[in-house]
Order: C-alpha cells, then structure tokens, then sequence
C-alpha cells in the first residue's frame, strides 16, 4: 500500500523508459508523443546489438538516451522508470536499481504464469489494458493498477495508416487477401508444425511473416525455415504490428500477445494450437489464451485444404465478429484513441506529485488519498 512521503536522496526528475529491445519503441512512443520529451530519457540494456540498434533508433527521434549499468555504476536515480517487466541484475530488480517510483506498463495480454508473476510487487503502479488485467493484478497488495486500454495502438484508431502504401511497401499484391502470420518463440511457437502448411497458401494470399523479435536473434533454424517459403514475405526489420493489422484480412496467431491485438483491432483471427501449451512453464492453467480459444477457432493440425476452407467461409467470420466485440469488452478499458493519452495523464500525475520531492514508501495509512489523486 502507498503513502507519499519526503525522499531523503534528490534523483534525476527525468522520466526513464526502459528500452531492452528496439521493439519497445513500438509500446512507448504513442505515450512519449504526448510527454515533454525534455524530460524523457530512453534507459538501455541488453545486448550489445539490442543496445546498438535501440540507441540508434531512439537517436533517430531526437531522444535523450542513457545506458541501464552506467546509471547505476554512477549512481544516477530517476525519479521514475516505466518498463514492461522487470530483469534481474546481480542481487535486485534492474527498475529498482534505477528509480525510486517504478511504473509498469502491460506489455500484452496472455502467458499468464509468467505475466502475473510475483514480482509484479516491486512496482508501485501498473498500468493495464482493462478489466482483466485489473482483475488478475488484485492479487498483489502493494502496486495502484490504472486500466488505460492499449496505448500501443492509439494512432490505429486516430491516424490510420495508409493501407494501399503499405501494401506497396511490403510488396504485396493489392488484388490479393493477406495473410499475417505471428508466431510466438521458444516452445510455444506455432512455426515447426505450421510452416509448410501455412506457406502452401502464399500463391493465393500475401502472406506476410513477423516472427517473435527473439526468435530472429535466437532462434535462426526456425528463420530459415520461413525465409524457405516460396512467396512469403518475412520479416526482420522493425515494424509496428499497427501497420501489419492494417493491411491483414486475416491474422494468425498462436500464443501471447498478438492475438489479442487482433481482437483489440477488430481483425479476424485464426489460432494456432501446439501440443502442450496448457502445461508450458509460461502459461497456466488460466492464461487468457486457453480463454481466447473458447470463442475464437483454432487449428490443431498442419491441414492446408482446412484452412483454406475456414479462410474462405464467410459465415465464421460474421460470426466471429461478435465474439471479438464481447472480447473487446471483457479484456481492454474502451479509450481506442485515447489510451496513450490516458497512459500518459497518469504518468504526468505522478511525475508532477514526485517533482514535490515526495516518493512513495510502503505504508498503508494513506493508499486512499493516493488513489484519489491519481483518479482526479
């Protein structure tokens, strides 16, 4: 529980953004947008080719940039730091080693053992896609979650991108129906048993191939196995799933996060099953994908001439409309356009009340005028 009292050290009132891989860019900059951007500065850590890239990539928007071990080697606090999910560095949580108030932006709905694990607890505030994440993070005492919808893909609903350049840009057929194809890694990607079922169909659809971003750095059989599909357009580069659900007329996924950005975007939806998942490390047996599988169709078996089928019938999609509205609802806060600036109201509240030289201690006597704050 949160009381706000008089901090003894003075950090740095810059707002840090915990970047460890470039994709980050993809969650934060919708919300950075509508920040000071004076006051904001990307925090590296990772690799030496994730940092390279990152710094590139934040130097490529004008950003301030630091790096994670620098910070702590020189005893430079932040005021705040916003990352997705913690990493440990030598004894402690790296966020707890670089700011005094650490805000968590949800990085995607699904793999629920790892994504509702306990060390939500070192964050004083979450910041959620809707009503389940809100009511899967009750279980933790300590962090105010504040449900702010996707911020992610705001710009999706406010400046759509141009779907005839994409098109273009991707070297797809505009005359064609595309096909996006988002495997997850590790055990859980759909790419081993999928491929060459899903590759069958380049000729008659653009199928376009995003894989994990960890998977192209470590994961380069399943790579290669992809880049051998005649026809198919993969993925390497940067590039925002926005601009991909823009030119998708189907989407399809497997596990974790972008299947529920399909839903979110009111794109069609295929699933992908692989053998085990209800009892992966990760996932549990309550993880939003299991509930995902309830109402949306998915395919156990590498079968072509079935997916061909279902892609084509007309009467599951019209169906499945409906099923993606109730899910919208029962998974994400209703702000579409307006989620990175609800993100980043609430970042500026708790900026501006740690700019009174407050910070937060872990007391229990005043969590009801903090969350009035935070709410007003």
């Amino acid at each position: 529980m949160q009381q706000w009292i008089e901090s003894e050290s003075d950090p740095d009132n810059t707002i840090g953004f915990l970047v460890t891989h470039p994709e980050w860019f993809h969650h934060f900059r919708p919300i950075i947008d509508l920040l000071d951007v004076h006051q904001v500065e990307v925090v590296l850590h990772g690799t030496q080719a994730e940092i390279v890239a990152s710094r590139s990539f934040a130097e490529g928007l004008g950003w301030k940039h630091s790096l994670a071990d620098e910070r702590i080697g020189n005893q430079r606090r932040l005021a705040m730091l916003v990352s997705g999910h913690p990493f440990r560095l030598m004894e402690d949580w790296l966020p707890r080693q670089l700011a005094d108030v650490n805000v968590r932006l949800m990085y995607a709905l699904g793999k629920a053992q790892w994504n509702f694990s306990d060390w939500n607890e070192i964050y004083d505030v979450i910041l959620c896609f809707g009503p389940y994440h809100a009511q899967r993070l009750a279980r933790f005492s300590w962090p105010l979650v504040v449900q702010v919808g996707y911020p992610r893909y705001s710009r999706y609903f406010s400046a759509p991108p141009d779907r005839q350049e994409l098109l273009r840009r991707l070297r797809c057929d505009a005359a064609k129906r595309t096909l996006l194809w988002l495997p997850t890694w590790k055990a859980l990607s759909s790419i081993d048993r999928f491929a060459e079922c899903i590759g069958a169909l380049a000729g008659e659809y653009n199928l376009v191939i995003k894989p994990h971003p960890l998977s192209i750095t470590t994961e380069p059989e399943r790579i290669a196995r992809l880049a051998a599909l005649p026809g198919a357009t993969v993925l390497t580069d940067l590039v925002d799933n926005g601009d991909l659900f823009c030119i998708a007329d189907t989407v399809l996924c497997d596990y974790g996060g972008p299947a529920f950005g399909a839903v979110y975007l009111d794109r069609n939806l295929l699933l992908l099953d692989v053998a085990g998942a209800d009892s992966d490390e990760l996932m549990g047996p309550d993880s939003a994908e299991l509930l995902l599988r309830q109402h949306i169709a998915a395919i156990a078996l590498p079968d072509a001439a079935r997916l061909r089928a279902m892609l084509a019938d007309e009467a599951l999609w019209a169906e499945q409309g409906a099923k993606r509205d109730w899910l919208r609802r029962r998974f994400f806060a209703p702000y579409r356009e307006n989620a990175a600036a609800t993100a980043a109201g609430a970042i500026r509240k708790i900026q501006r009340l740690r700019s009174e030289r407050r910070t937060l201690a872990r007391q229990a006597s005043a969590v009801e005028r903090f969350r009035q704050w935070l709410s007003g």
